[in-house]
């Protein structure tokens, strides 16, 4: 049973989740996931009203998941991904 840290909007797990290091959170807060993304937090509130960006509602919360994050930008990384060509 992992253990919560006891601070508001911390979704902070202490045990290890195979996969991630020890104590990663994997919910981010709007201001969190604005600045891992290095974008304003209305840019990340327009992305995530437009369906454009996944996010998690926990009662009046939004959070963003780390890994869905981490997918969202692989998606768009243009130097992985596919590249769309323009018309002549």
């Amino acid at each position: 049973n992992p253990n919560l840290d006891n601070t508001p909007d911390s979704y902070l797990f202490s045990a290890h989740i195979p996969g991630h290091p020890p104590d990663i959170k994997l919910l981010l807060t709007e201001k969190e996931a604005a600045n891992a993304l290095g974008i304003c937090q209305r840019t990340l509130w327009n992305l995530r009203n437009e369906g454009q960006i996944p996010s998690v509602r926990i009662g009046r919360c939004v959070r963003y998941s780390l890994d869905a994050l981490k997918r969202w930008i692989a998606e768009r990384d243009t130097k992985n991904g596919p590249s769309e060509t323009l018309p002549d």
